[in-house]
């Protein structure tokens, strides 16, 4: 029997509510992880670097919808 966390029809969102760039320990930049993430169909990707908070214009992503 196959269970869902979700129902199995519905409008929902793709997240990543945790990502670090290379601002704190992570390897890619905030422009190459928006990419990499939009690219694989996700809508959303939180920022959660280290001792960092940034506000970054350039990746907001509200073109897209």
């Amino acid at each position: 029997m196959k269970k869902y966390l979700l129902p199995e029809k519905g409008d929902f969102y793709k997240a990543n509510l945790h990502c670090h760039t290379n601002i704190s320990d992570g390897k890619y930049t905030p422009e190459e992880i928006k990419e990499i993430y939009k690219s694989r169909g996700y809508h959303i990707v939180a920022y959660t670097n280290h001792n960092s908070y940034n506000y970054h214009k350039e990746l907001n992503w509200m073109e897209i919808f």
